[in-house]
């Protein structure tokens, strides 16, 4: 009689966790857990006080700190809403997302990460009914359902807002070494992002209840060219390729509001290529470049180049004034040959450099620029666009660092190898007369030389001094190691500022 009993229990309960719930004469399909417990023997009994015992446990001892990780516990402290399990047993959606996170090794990562062998045990032990004292009902649930919930949180905002948060990583990267007073950082990343907020998890977690977790991580991964080509990459890659793969991977799932391949014509500034790429449909024009030096790495923007100014002014930032200018201070010699200009900034007034001492200039009251023409640190021609960091592209009068190997010495600014041609590439209508003035302006000699020759009597109807980029030209500072080139080739580069190394730390812990 017992074995008979049981054998009709055990038919109830699996008939409770089949499809005969979709019977719509079944009286019992609406009820909760604690309802549905009343109706079998303790082995299979819900308890909601002891479910939530466990789970509270589980976010106890749970130390990992990625903010995804942080949501899960926050959801589960905060709610006593199950999301993956039900009187039915497992969703449906908590299969779909086991078939994902099982195939985690296709995009480098371990199934460990997630969890995988815990839920999969956990979930045969559910559906097989195979519970026990040590695992009874109410502890596989709570752990199978914090696992699954940790696990979607990890694989689904991992993978469509990026495992590494670029913005707090590479801004809190640089100490700002000109800052004695507090501790600040050089910014380095100012490239729009999207991130998920508070409410942003809360909404995602509402979706898994309204069988939205196919599209969800369907839609998840990266669908451009650039992506895709690393990912089929990656199964034959090994060591610091694979890293290399990883990382660029990584920077692919950062999702920005613009990219180069929604224009026809744009700029972008790779910097680990130490290259400029202006491509306007077919037509590319490429040329070396200078960036940032280590300590005053140029940072990662986009923006738009609105306008060209010729012979422009250096006007040096107060970090170069304090460090750099003031230890010349009272020496006439060094800033008449270099075109140095000493001004009081709280009248305008031009200084004598005798008249301003070592103190003064670290006191910040006292600015110095370049007058523009031959020799000016800019160049004769400066491509600005806007941004938060004062930096632009710029012509130069030390053409010989375009030669060297490495390339990271400026202050920040990125220097051109071809102003001229570059200027034609802004101009929508290249018209004639517009690039003669260009050219004549770039080009007229506007100081004594060291061999003694004058100057030239110039002609002001030739000379420009600033001209508008009619439409604005997108421009993009990126940062790659491995660059998909329009041509469909990849290339591969040196990680000039260390920035991989950064990435790769954090995505070991998903390896």
């Amino acid at each position: 009689m017992k074995a008979l009993s049981k054998l009709i229990l055990i038919v109830f309960v699996v008939c409770g966790f089949s499809a005969c719930h979709e019977n719509r004469f079944n009286p019992n399909k609406e009820l909760t857990l604690d309802e549905y417990s009343s109706l079998v023997n303790d082995a299979f009994a819900f308890n909601t006080a002891k479910i939530n015992e466990s789970i509270g446990r589980m976010c106890r001892a749970d130390r990992d700190t990625f903010e995804f990780d942080v949501q899960t516990r926050q959801h589960y402290l905060g709610t006593e809403k199950l999301l993956w399990v039900s009187r039915m047993g497992l969703t449906p959606q908590a299969d779909t997302l086991i078939s994902y996170i099982s195939r985690a090794g296709e995009i480098g990562f371990s199934t460990k990460r997630f969890r995988l062998d815990d839920i999969e045990r956990d979930a045969n032990t559910m559906r097989n009914l195979a519970f026990d004292k040590s695992n009874d009902i109410n502890t596989v649930t709570a752990r199978l359902d914090y696992n699954l919930t940790k696990a979607f949180l990890a694989y689904y905002v991992g993978q469509r807002y990026g495992f590494v948060k670029p913005r707090k990583e590479f801004n809190h990267l640089l100490l700002d070494a000109n800052d004695t007073l507090k501790t600040t950082y050089r910014q380095l990343y100012d490239l729009p992002t999207e991130s998920l907020d508070k409410e942003g998890y809360q909404h995602l977690l509402e979706k898994i209840a309204q069988d939205s977790v196919p599209d969800l991580l369907r839609s998840a991964e990266p669908q451009g060219p650039f992506y895709k080509k690393l990912k089929s990459m990656l199964p034959e890659a090994e060591g610091a390729q694979r890293n290399r793969i990883l990382a660029n991977m990584e920077r692919c799932r950062w999702r920005h509001d613009d990219y180069p391949h929604l224009h026809d014509k744009y700029v972008v500034v790779n910097i680990p290529s130490y290259r400029l790429m202006a491509v306007d449909k077919d037509s590319i024009l490429t040329m070396n470049v200078v960036c940032g030096a280590q300590k005053t790495k140029t940072p990662l923007v986009n923006s738009r180049i609105n306008l060209m100014e010729l012979n422009p002014r250096w006007v040096m930032p107060s970090s170069v004034v304090k460090y750099e200018i003031a230890h010349h201070a009272g020496d006439s010699m060094y800033f008449a040959s270099r075109n140095y200009v000493i001004t009081e900034k709280s009248t305008g007034k031009r200084m004598s450099p005798h008249q301003v001492s070592f103190s003064a200039f670290r006191s910040g009251a006292y600015g110095v620029y370049q007058e523009g023409g031959e020799g000016n640190a800019l160049g004769r021609i400066i491509f600005r666009f806007p941004n938060d960091f004062a930096i632009y592209l710029h012509d130069t009068s030390s053409k010989s660092a375009f030669g060297r190997e490495s390339r990271s010495l400026s202050h920040g600014c990125i220097r051109v190898e071809k102003p001229y041609q570059l200027a034609e590439f802004l101009l929508e209508d290249k018209d004639k007369t517009t690039l003669e003035k260009i050219n004549y302006s770039m080009n007229v000699r506007t100081r004594v030389s060291e061999d003694g020759e004058t100057a030239e009597k110039i002609d002001k109807s030739k000379i420009l001094h600033s001209l508008r980029v009619k439409p604005e030209v997108p421009v993009f500072i990126t940062y790659h190691t491995m660059y998909l080139m329009p041509d469909g080739t990849m290339r591969v580069y040196n990680d000039v500022y260390e920035y991989d190394q950064v990435l790769t730390r954090i995505l070991n812990k998903f390896r």
